[in-house]
């Protein structure tokens, strides 16, 4: 049987029909999540589904912006005590190659 109590799960994109049923599996197996998404509203509809969860915090974040991922981890740190698990639920393409420290090639 799958556990996930005392992880925590960040996942991008959480607002989207998919990740929205991800984030409710992982709250029926006892993670606490970190929901991040660039819209914030359409995430309080997901509390009903999450009930289970061990812990959740919703944010509003555009993780094209590498100092807003910074942001999320130190969220998920400050409020759930860290991050276990990385859920993306934005479609993040690279349309050539690219260092992957390179700020353009993330956006």
């Amino acid at each position: 049987m799958l556990d996930f109590e005392d992880k925590t799960v960040l996942l991008t994109g959480a607002s989207g029909v998919l990740p929205g049923a991800v984030a409710g599996l992982f709250a029926d197996y006892g993670a606490s999540l970190m929901l991040v998404d660039p819209a914030q509203a359409p995430l309080t509809r997901l509390r009903p589904r999450l009930r289970r969860a061990a812990g959740v915090v919703f944010a509003k974040l555009d993780l094209s912006d590498p100092t807003q991922v910074d942001a999320a981890f130190q969220m998920g740190i400050d409020q759930l005590g860290g991050v276990d698990i990385v859920v993306t639920g934005t479609s993040l393409t690279l349309d050539g190659p690219g260092d992957g420290d390179d700020e353009t090639a993330w956006r």
